[in-house]
C-alpha cells in the first residue's frame, strides 16, 4: 500500500512540475534506432528551436503520433508539457501532449 501511495505521489508531482509550451509542428521525423518520434514546434516558450521526443512503441506513444501529424496537417497549436526546457540543439522527452479546442 505504501508503494502504491509512494508511486503516485510521484506521479502528481511529476505533473505539476510539468512545464507547457505551445506551439505548432514545424518538423516530425521517426528515429529508426531508437523507436522515438522527434518533432519541433514553431515556439517561443523553448530557446534555442529544441527537439522534443517520445517512444512510439507504446499505446500513448501511438496516440500522440496522431495528435501530432493532426496538429501539423491543419496547423493547429499543441501544448507539449516537458521537465525543462533543454539547452540548444538538445532533445528534451515528453511528459506529455495535448491540444485545445475553441469552444465557439
Amino acid at each position: 500500500m505504501r508503494i502504491i501511495l509512494f508511486t503516485l505521489l510521484l506521479t502528481v508531482c511529476s505533473i505539476a512540475s510539468a512545464i507547457p509550451v505551445k506551439g505548432t509542428v514545424s518538423r516530425i521525423y521517426p528515429s529508426s534506432t531508437s523507436e522515438k518520434i522527434n518533432f519541433k514546434l514553431v515556439t517561443s516558450d523553448c530557446s534555442g528551436s529544441p527537439y522534443y521526443s517520445f517512444p512510439i512503441n507504446t499505446e500513448i506513444g501511438k496516440a500522440n503520433y496522431s495528435l501530432l501529424l493532426a496538429a501539423a496537417t491543419t496547423g493547429a497549436e499543441i501544448v507539449v508539457a516537458i521537465s525543462a526546457c533543454p539547452p540548444a540543439g538538445e532533445n528534451v522527452k515528453v511528459q506529455y501532449i495535448y491540444q485545445d479546442f475553441s469552444s465557439n
